[in-house]
């Protein structure tokens, strides 16, 4: 949605900047400036609707991210680096991330409403040595 938005205001902000070019460049300064307000205005019409849908998905959350984060670390053990509250395939969830004694980040997925914890698969692994072998 966030992309439909800008794409529309950059295609109507080149049609404006075409039509300018034949009308001297005092008009095209202020079609321009109203371009530019456009797509700033635009922006923050994304930036406030994520903020509406996290609002509404915290809401319908039972699960604090607090509970989120001790489940996930009752079934994975490590630092967690990430937790944030998502869509996934249209269903809300929480995902943690973690990352391992091994130095593997993994998802684990918590479900907001019944906190039952689901473990994706390792990502990554240890940094190659400084001596570059392998």
């Amino acid at each position: 949605m966030e992309i439909r938005r800008l794409l529309t205001a950059t295609l109507i902000g080149v049609a404006m900047v075409g039509m300018t070019q034949s009308k001297g460049l005092a008009e095209e300064s202020e079609a321009t400036k109203a371009i530019g307000q456009f797509i700033e205005s635009a922006k923050a019409r994304a930036f406030h609707d994520k903020i509406a849908k996290k609002v509404r998905w915290a809401g319908a959350a039972k699960l604090s991210v607090m509970d989120a984060i001790k489940a996930a670390t009752g079934k994975v053990s490590g630092d967690v680096v990430e937790a944030e509250l998502q869509a996934s395939d249209g269903v809300l969830v929480w995902a943690v991330e973690i990352v391992t004694a091994e130095h593997k980040l993994v998802t684990v997925f918590v479900d907001p409403q019944s906190g039952v914890v689901i473990v994706g698969q390792p990502l990554g692994g240890a940094e190659p040595s400084a001596g570059g072998g392998r």
